[in-house]
């Protein structure tokens, strides 16, 4: 009899806290390890008993400037990137999530930033470096052939120095196009409900909404 093997997907969510979003990484398939830069994923954890889920929690340091004289973004971001470069090679993994991939990105750019021995990052050239450091992390992803899952939060649109009155993705401007769906999950009353914003299958799942999303609801939505 021939095996069916599911391919891996890469996933986008993003929406504001408590909406859902670390509840829905835990419904794709184990084993899975889940980096988490946030509060709460042991919380939710909890709610999953019966799955391997393996949660790694990093405390952030508290910085009030970004201009201390002590680097602390570039040794938090070596050891971030092994540790999920690890993972993903050690074949232990059906799902990599990083939760959130915003948070992985202020990490990423201060410290490029340090390592030019800048207070910040300046013009758009500077850039270049902290985008192809990311987005290693969605190929690596498709060339081990393991599902990755990445959150991020919203923030308000703004066009001419005035807000549009919507919300869009807050973090590394790069995430939906490297990623296979990206959806919204927004609460409503008590349920929340997922909208697709993006799809590398077809314009015809864009607007989608499905309410307390998980990965069975996307695998049967795309067909896997």
């Amino acid at each position: 009899m021939t095996q069916t093997i599911t391919p891996n997907i890469l996933v986008s969510i993003s929406g504001k806290p408590k909406s859902g979003k670390t509840h829905c990484i835990m419904t794709f398939p184990e084993p899975i390890k889940l980096f988490s830069f946030d509060l709460g994923a042991k919380l939710v954890r909890a709610k999953f008993p019966d799955k391997q889920i393996d949660v790694v929690e990093y405390d952030l340091p508290v910085v009030d400037s970004l201009s201390g004289d002590v680097p602390w973004a570039t040794p938090f971001w070596q050891k971030v990137r092994k540790d999920i470069y690890d993972a993903m090679d050690s074949g232990e993994y059906q799902t990599i999530a990083i939760d959130p991939f915003s948070v992985v990105w202020d990490i990423c750019r201060f410290s490029f930033a340090e390592e030019q021995n800048r207070d910040k990052l300046g013009k758009a050239r500077d850039y270049g470096e902290p985008n192809a450091r990311c987005r290693g992390f969605f190929l690596k992803a498709s060339l081990v052939g393991v599902n990755l899952v990445v959150t991020s939060y919203l923030k308000d649109e703004y066009k001419e120095d005035k807000q549009t009155g919507n919300l869009i993705l807050d973090g590394w401007k790069h995430t939906i196009g490297m990623v296979d769906i990206h959806m919204t999950l927004e609460r409503t009353g008590k349920k929340n409900v997922a909208t697709i914003e993006d799809s590398r299958f077809g314009f015809d799942l864009i607007g989608h909404k499905f309410e307390m999303p998980t990965y069975e609801d996307l695998s049967i939505l795309l067909g896997l």
